[in-house]
């Protein structure tokens, strides 16, 4: 989520609203291109909007007027965040612009931090001997290979980090969001919108934005996409089992904490009796193309949030949290928590 600053149901509580909009309209923030606060919403029904195949609009890079917002539902592939989705592509597009910068100039350093959500990601190369001698052509090359690999991988634990942090307490813009992280779509939103921008960046055309708006449409059809009453059926249909419907939020005991650590790929949750079709898994990301090249990366994700020192201190280190290292200790305990403190249905 993000992994997108403002999260899930804002349209429900009129101070996020009015927090969202004097802050765009005080910051500019995305208005220039890049990424910009989205909102995000739980797959519950309520004041939630749903989506069809024909509702999802045009993909934004900044301004974004024209996006279609809210959940669908695909048969291969369950709840699905669109914002969600949009957010992690458009953090996993300015990493790649980043990265690739910073390899071209030789920098050893780059960081990137998530509109409003006031943590930092930061990547520091350690460059081959030989990597002055190749010409520009050949680091050209290399430098947007690895790019796409290190923009995913930041894309993708940006939004896990976030995820994290909601756990542990964290609000944005006083919204309470425990009660959505690790929600049954989130991780799986997050991570196949890593994969759409990955595409979009290679697009022929030069057009992300085109390219994300085409990619979505078409990934979303693979996955099964129903009609927007379809979606709320089948959600209606887990109401009382995987959520209930409070006042203002929803009670939300049915998460997803698969991140990959396991198998490498990520499967998503499917709402029983609503299709036979089979999940179509997909793969986290990788930095195989660091070692090919010779090239070395540390990433770090730092903030000064009270749930990151909790981190830490699972993750047993007095640095930064490195989420390639950290990240499986810190969910091992979030995972024992939603079991043995909430009685959540992890379905693992």
């Amino acid at each position: 989520m993000h992994r997108t600053c403002t999260r899930r149901h804002l349209a429900r509580a009129a101070v996020g609203i009015v927090a969202v909009l004097a802050l765009m309209l005080s910051s500019g923030c995305g208005f220039g291109g890049g990424p910009r606060p989205r909102n995000g919403y739980s797959p519950t029904t309520g004041l939630v909007p749903f989506l069809g195949p024909d509702d999802l609009g045009t993909h934004g890079y900044g301004l974004g007027f024209g996006e279609g917002s809210g959940i669908v539902y695909t048969q291969r592939g369950g709840s699905i965040d669109v914002d969600h989705v949009r957010g992690a592509a458009d953090i996993t597009k300015h990493a790649y612009d980043l990265s690739y910068a910073a390899l071209m100039q030789g920098k050893t350093t780059f960081s990137l931090s998530p509109p409003f959500e006031f943590y930092t990601n930061r990547v520091e190369f350690e460059y081959p001997e030989a990597w002055g001698t190749l010409s520009e052509e050949a680091q050209r090359a290399i430098a947007h290979e690895v790019s796409l690999q290190v923009a995913q991988t930041v894309g993708y634990n940006s939004t896990l980090y976030h995820e994290m942090l909601t756990w542990l307490g964290t609000r944005f813009l006083l919204v309470p969001e425990f009660y959505s992280a690790f929600s049954w779509e989130d991780v799986y939103s997050n991570l196949l919108g890593t994969h759409l921008a990955v595409r979009a960046i290679q697009d022929p055309a030069g057009d992300y934005n085109q390219a994300m708006t085409r990619l979505l449409k078409a990934e979303l059809e693979r996955l099964g996409i129903v009609s927007k009453d379809e979606a709320i059926r089948a959600t209606n249909s887990v109401k009382g089992k995987w959520f209930t419907q409070g006042l203002l939020f929803p009670d939300i005991s049915r998460r997803n904490l698969d991140i990959g650590l396991d198998d490498g790929h990520v499967t998503p949750v499917l709402i029983p009796g609503v299709s036979d079709a089979e999940p179509l898994d997909y793969p986290a990301p990788v930095l195989d193309a660091l070692d090919t090249y010779g090239l070395t990366m540390r990433y770090t994700i730092d903030s000064g949030r009270r749930a990151d020192r909790t981190m830490r201190d699972i993750a047993g280190t007095d640095g930064p949290i490195e989420p390639l290292k950290h990240y499986p200790a810190i969910m091992a305990h979030i995972k024992d928590e939603a079991m043995r403190v909430y009685g959540h249905d992890i379905g693992q």
